[in-house]
């Protein structure tokens, strides 16, 4: 029983692993980045603590992205820089890279920062 646990445990993690992938996301270098809830726009200055926040959110999150197949929620915090688009919305993240949308969980405590700037906080 010990054997079959063991090896049903790494077919699980293996199983996990091949559907989680790692994706090459980066801010454009000295570009401003628009963040937008459907009514305010707001834009983070290159070298701002909000821009740094965003660079710092991005690198710890370059793993753990899972393609995506349904419709894209109309709702949420867009963050683009022009290449690279992130739609926050609840608990998760969305993405469009190389040619395909991808998603991972997130905490709403993550992007909170993006909540403040829009709120002028």
């Amino acid at each position: 029983p010990v054997r079959i646990m063991r090896k049903l445990i790494l077919t699980i993690l293996l199983l996990l692993a091949a559907c989680s992938a790692r994706l090459e996301l980066t801010v454009a270098p000295n570009t401003k980045i628009a963040i937008r809830d459907g009514i305010k726009v707001q834009h983070i200055q290159p070298g701002t603590p909000a821009y740094q926040e965003l660079e710092k959110w991005i690198a710890r999150n370059q793993t753990g992205w899972s393609k995506y197949y349904a419709t894209t929620p109309s709702g949420g915090i867009f963050v683009s820089d022009g290449n690279m688009t992130l739609q926050f919305s609840g608990s998760s993240v969305i993405t469009h890279h190389n040619e395909q949308t991808w998603t991972k969980p997130v905490q709403e405590s993550e992007y909170q920062f993006l909540r403040n700037k829009l709120s002028g906080t």
